[in-house]
């Protein structure tokens, strides 16, 4: 693989698998993952390694929810796990090992451990401020989205304030891709579905379902991608089961 194991390459293979995991071509995803994975290896950069794991488990997390299969979530957790090894083994921090923070928080939140997601999602965004002023960037906005839902999720009402503060500085965000910012904002908008699903505020859960379902819409449209508006379509039939 002389030649492309540079980091350029490696990127290059992780957008494809991106655009392939948000089409829905889960096989493709992973191919294009797996390949990265052997660049990074290759390269002997483990910070690589674990950006790539980053992206690869969330294939994982995708597969879970089309399916209802939680093994995927379990081989999504694996993928922490090996991100977070390399990462103490190597002595890395900052973004690399906070992505996997937060995914493990993700896996603990399906599991409904929610106080353990909300220390993991803590974990994470303290990470990611020792990178320096972070509140201008994507990232640090969906962290804040995970751990305010988590909050709630786990009793506590000031997570709402999070969720709100986390849009705001989506919306406000200019250095997005734009189909970026499309799937970030339409989750955004669903985790604060499930949020007042869980508190039984039907009213306010049907006005976010309909923002995302509008940006859900958007990436159809502009980029021909409809899994965020499957995974919408499940949310609405919960919210019409809330009386």
């Amino acid at each position: 693989m002389a030649g492309d194991n540079t980091p350029e390459n490696i990127q290059q293979m992780i957008e494809r698998g991106e655009m392939a995991r948000e089409h829905g071509e889960h096989a493709a995803a992973l191919q294009y993952l797996d390949e990265a994975l052997i660049a990074a290896a290759d390269s002997q950069r483990p910070a690589d390694i674990i950006t790539v794991l980053g992206h690869r488990l969330l294939i994982y997390k995708h597969l879970a929810q089309s399916t209802g299969k939680d093994i995927y979530y379990e081989l999504m957790f694996g993928d922490t796990l090996n991100g977070l090894r390399l990462a103490e083994a190597h002595n890395i921090s900052g973004v690399a090992k906070a992505d996997m923070l937060l995914r493990q928080g993700d896996y603990f939140l399906v599991k409904k451990d929610n106080g353990k997601a909300v220390e993991l999602f803590e974990q994470a965004i303290e990470l990611l401020d020792l990178e320096g002023p972070s509140k201008n960037r994507g990232r640090y906005a969906e962290y804040l989205g995970h751990y305010g839902l988590s909050l709630v999720l786990a009793g506590d009402s000031s997570g709402l304030t999070r969720l709100a503060e986390a849009l705001t500085l989506v919306e406000h965000n200019e250095e997005l891709r734009p189909f970026h910012k499309l799937i970030i904002l339409s989750g955004m908008h669903g985790r604060y579905v499930q949020a007042y699903v869980f508190l039984g505020d039907k009213a306010k859960a049907t006005q976010h379902l309909d923002a995302a379902e509008k940006l859900a819409q958007e990436l159809i449209d502009e980029h021909d991608i409809s899994v965020r508006m499957d995974q919408m379509k499940k949310l609405r039939k919960t919210v019409n089961s809330l009386s």
